[in-house]
């Protein structure tokens, strides 16, 4: 979490939420992994989080979790990923988590306000997308690839192994899982001018 509270570029961490949101809206599963909320965790207060939640929540709702034997649920003190997972995981709350993630996706980003250093960042983003001849779908997977590397946005619902990065980048980058597999195929650009490596992360040795 350190290195992600250490970023200085307001661009990284708004496309680092933008990702995350795409992956919250386009994933209907069990989440495995508690740290896929740490955007959350690292820019609330543990106490903010927990109050959203205990506003936009009823006590009816939250009873079984609160009441459960095992992974019981407590407002007062647990850590905001374990009560987003925990919520999330209660399928019959899970639209209900989804309002509440963007509650606090906005709050996020009313935090980090773009300045001259962000725009300059884009700028040189792009400049360098337009000299690899990098489309819309492979310039959203190569600045995708570079959030993972720079913010604390690098786990996903569960562990992905490398076969099954493809299919979560297409979540983050809201594209179709076909598109985005070309994009990331031994023959595509991503891969021949070296912007990522064979485990589909951010190249550092040629871009770092």
């Amino acid at each position: 979490m350190a290195r992600y509270k250490n970023i200085k570029r307001t661009a990284s961490v708004r496309h680092a939420v933008k990702f995350w949101w795409n992956v919250v809206k386009n994933y209907d599963d069990h989440v495995y992994d508690q740290d896929f909320f740490d955007i959350v965790a690292c820019n609330l207060r543990r106490d903010e989080v927990a109050a959203i939640i205990g506003g936009n929540f009823s006590d009816k709702e939250l009873k079984p979790l609160v009441e459960a034997k095992d992974e019981k649920l407590e407002l007062d003190r647990d850590n905001s990923c374990f009560m987003l997972k925990r919520i999330w995981n209660e399928k019959p709350l899970r639209k209900k988590c989804r309002a509440v993630l963007k509650i606090m996706r906005d709050r996020i980003l009313r935090k980090f306000v773009p300045g001259e250093e962000d725009v300059r960042f884009e700028r040189r983003f792009a400049e360098l997308c337009r000299f690899l001849g990098l489309d819309r779908t492979e310039s959203d997977l190569f600045m995708l690839m570079y959030v993972r590397m720079a913010t604390v946005f690098d786990d996903f619902p569960e562990d992905a192994t490398t076969s099954d990065r493809p299919q979560y980048y297409a979540m983050a980058v809201d594209r179709s899982y076909p598109e985005v597999l070309t994009a990331m195929s031994k023959n595509g650009r991503l891969a021949r001018y070296n912007c990522m490596t064979d485990e589909y992360w951010f190249n550092q040795r040629e871009f770092g």
